[in-house]
């Protein structure tokens, strides 16, 4: 993803507040991952994609090519996964 891509996330990119409305233990641990262990552009990124829905909404949304956000997605999940 070019530095572009990523500046346009944090200016225009803000996660809607129900996307994790679910209330059990992993999505609070998952919650507290995302927004407090993320860097700004990551969070975004995963928060952007739940609200999607798809990786070709997300490649799409972000001008990127699908392979580009499939691997982008792949990284940030291995940082959540060993955050847990």
């Amino acid at each position: 993803m070019t530095r572009t891509g990523i500046k346009e996330i944090l200016d225009r990119y803000r996660p809607s507040d129900d996307i994790f409305c679910e209330d059990s233990d992993k999505v609070r641990r998952v919650k507290f991952v995302v927004y407090n262990c993320l860097n700004e552009v990551d969070r975004r990124v995963i928060l952007l994609y739940a609200e999607l829905g798809t990786q070709r909404a997300l490649a799409e949304r972000l001008g990127v090519s699908a392979s580009t956000v499939n691997k982008l997605l792949k990284e940030i999940r291995k940082k959540i996964y060993a955050l847990l």
